[in-house]
């Protein structure tokens, strides 16, 4: 039978980052294919809300199949524009199937300061009862601002004692540099009984406009005598070297297992074309938790003629269980120069005059666990990149996709050619297949797959990618602005349904508590799906924090972390409420006896009405936040001037400022100029900064 066409848009959101000064960054790219059978049509349009002719497209039609997907080039010009944050957004339309998907796009254009970025947003272990040691991990600490970032690293843990640290504590990262600091974080389960335990990583850096960022870490504890197989680190190797020269350094593979007691292991080689010149320096040997074993391997260039060649390294344990180590060889003709990618900080080489390239090639150097991903624990992916001409590729875009239904995940770059994230699984699957897509243009891109599965565990909070929105709208992707109302979506995000009850507001609601920016947010409502919050008034303008959720496990009496989400931060964003809570129609609109002006209660020309919204900053004086807004003069009023339109004619604002009493909840009064067509819904928007609201009604006689 065959299947309707489906318009099939990814990512669902596009967000860039550059410090004015440094041109523009990278564009990105959107992949547009069909869900059905056959072939649509497309057309794509680039839209602004704010900031002029800065987002383009690379193509605006083109043709898509679910076997050949269309690509479209996303770029943004800073020339001419300011420290701060820019919206648009992507239209992608299939007319002959009346399908419309819109893609949000955020730009942050920062000033000169450092600015943190950490390769992965959480860590996870398994370890197992009786044993000591878990096989270490590592976490790139990045300055993607300007200067050079002096940093600290904290470890802290909810339960079970010290079992978390760290190495080193301190170091500094240069913007720009390609030699990114690695902090090793090690777990030890001595002691330590079957169970899940919780901890965190406090990265710091004076100076920096998005210090703290937090790093939760999840330790599995499972029962004595259970076995979560070895770790095998990399899963995946690129060597690259030229005809006429040697062959290239041997890589080394890590085994580390968690199990008390030693373990064997063997070692095979194998070629796809069935060749001698894979090579390893190690036989048969023994690992244990102490004593973790690393192996060799290497291909041997020898009479080799220029192109790609693969392999792998087989492992098998004495407990039965195996692992494979995919090998790539690239060899490229003589005179070609190809950079030595064997080590993790390699120095970029440019590609000789003899060499051109033409594509990418991709490794995947992490794999999942024989025991599949439980929902909401944080699952490293990292991918390794270079061009055929065998230098690696600091700057392309990598991007994992699942066939579970989780969304797209855009891997960091640790700018040597490797790409780091942290998939925090959402749907059950018996098989989940793990699409990673290395994009360059005009070089053409390179896709790698894994098998993963997810399984269920037992309530763990995750919030959703994107979860984070305005309390007024929920518009996906729109950036924040502090003290403003904000709803967090997710699962198992507070283990009861509760209100606030006095003011100031508490931080902690339902045994959930969120903290954003290295501030504890102030709480309206808590739920299993729904947290609704005030952003805290004193972040950052301008800036990229994390949103860290703590909350108690579900019929447990320990807390636990989920995952960060990553929210925008600008100086203002108004939205305006509307009766339907979605941010369309009827605005939240009141005349002065306090009824909402709709078809039964209109206003008339001259009129002032009440529009009560959120996102307009700060103002003077200041309010604490979670703290109500002063009732009697001098009231709150904004810093940032808001001017208004009625039926798309200018009106008066008499004021503009957080409504008396409430938390976070602004009141603009405006006057219904004359002239303005009758309706029962006449559109109203507020303007601030240059930023315009969403478009509300409200009914003019």
């Amino acid at each position: 039978m065959p299947i309707p066409p489906k318009l099939v848009v990814e990512p669902s959101g596009l967000n860039f980052e550059i410090l004015i000064g440094k041109g523009n960054p990278p564009a990105r790219l959107l992949r547009i294919s069909n869900g059905g059978d056959g072939v649509i049509r497309w057309t794509a349009q680039a839209g602004m809300a704010s900031g002029g002719n800065w987002l383009q497209v690379s193509q605006t039609s083109g043709t898509a199949s679910g076997s050949s997907p269309a690509t479209v080039q996303v770029s943004v010009n800073a020339a001419g524009l300011t420290p701060g944050v820019y919206t648009g957004s992507v239209r992608i339309e299939s007319a002959a199937v009346n399908q419309v998907q819109t893609v949000p796009v955020t730009f942050l254009l920062t000033r000169p300061i450092p600015t943190i970025l950490v390769s992965q947003s959480g860590l996870s272990f398994t370890g197992v009862a009786g044993g000591t040691i878990v096989p270490p991990q590592s976490l790139g600490i990045l300055n993607v601002g300007q200067g050079v970032m002096s940093w600290t690293v904290q470890a802290s843990t909810l339960s079970g004692g010290n079992w978390l640290s760290v190495s080193p504590t301190s170091g500094s990262s240069a913007a720009d540099s390609l030699e990114i600091p690695m902090v090793d974080v090690a777990v030890n389960v001595s002691g330590l009984a079957a169970g899940t335990y919780d901890g965190l990583l406090r990265v710091t850096a004076a100076g920096a406009n998005n210090t703290p960022q937090l790093v939760p870490v999840a330790l599995n504890v499972l029962p004595a005598g259970s076995n979560p197989g070895v770790l095998v680190r990399p899963t995946g190797l690129i060597f690259a070297t030229r005809t006429g020269t040697s062959s290239p350094t041997q890589q080394s593979v890590k085994l580390a297992t968690p199990v008390p007691g030693t373990l064997g292991f063997v070692q095979g080689l194998l070629t796809y074309d069935g060749g001698t010149w894979l090579e390893a320096g190690t036989g048969n040997s023994q690992l244990s938790p102490d004593n973790p074993a690393t192996v060799s391997v290497g291909p041997g260039l020898g009479k080799l003629a220029a192109g790609i060649y693969r392999g792998a390294l087989a492992l098998l344990f004495g407990d039965g269980s195996s692992q494979t180590v995919n090998i790539l060889f690239l060899v490229t003709r003589s005179g070609a120069a190809a950079s030595d990618v064997s080590a993790l900080r390699n120095t970029l080489q440019e590609a000789g005059p003899d060499c051109v390239p033409s594509r990418l090639l991709a490794q995947i150097r992490s794999a999942s666990s024989k025991l599949g991903e439980p929902i909401g624990f944080p699952t490293l992916l990292e991918a390794q990149v270079v061009d055929d001409c065998g230098v690696a590729a600091p700057n392309a875009v990598v991007v994992a996709s699942f066939s579970n239904g989780d969304p797209p995940l855009v891997l960091t770059s640790l700018r040597n050619g490797i790409y780091m994230g942290t998939w925090r699984p959402l749907s059950q699957a018996a098989q989940v297949t793990v699409i990673i897509r290395a994009m360059q243009p005009p070089l053409l891109p390179a896709d790698v797959t894994m098998r993963a599965s997810v399984v269920t565990a037992g309530g763990l909070p995750v919030i959703f990618p994107g979860g984070v929105v305005d309390g007024a709208s929920f518009a996906p992707g729109a950036p924040l602005a502090p003290g403003g109302i904000i709803s967090v979506f997710g699962a198992s995000l507070a283990t009861a349904t509760a209100s606030a009850t006095r003011l100031p507001l508490d931080t902690v609601l339902g045994n959930a508590s969120l903290n954003i920016g290295g501030r504890d947010a102030p709480l309206f409502y808590s739920s299993n799906g729904q947290i609704n919050a005030q952003l805290p008034f004193d972040l950052e303008p301008n800036s990229r924090p994390g949103v860290v959720l703590k909350t108690r496990r579900q019929g447990a009496t320990q807390d636990t972390y989920a995952v960060p989400e990553t929210i925008t931060v600008a100086t203002v964003q108004p939205t305006i409420f509307t009766t339907n809570q979605q941010g369309t129609g009827q605005g939240a609109i009141l005349d002065k006896n306090g009824k909402l002006v709709d078809g039964s209660t209109p206003a008339r020309a001259g009129d002032a009405v009440q529009v009560f919204c959120t996102g307009m900053g700060a103002t003077q004086p200041a309010v604490a936040s979670g703290a109500p807004a002063p009732a009697t003069p001098p009231l709150a009023q904004v810093t940032v001037p808001v001017t208004a339109t009625v039926g798309g004619k200018p009106a008066a604002v008499q004021f503009a400022g957080l409504a008396p009493n409430f938390v976070g909840l602004y009141q603009v009064n405006v006057q219904i100029p004359d002239g303005v067509t009758t309706g029962s819904a006449v559109p109203l928007v507020l303007y601030q900064n240059g930023i315009a609201s969403n478009t509300v009604t409200i009914a003019v006689q």
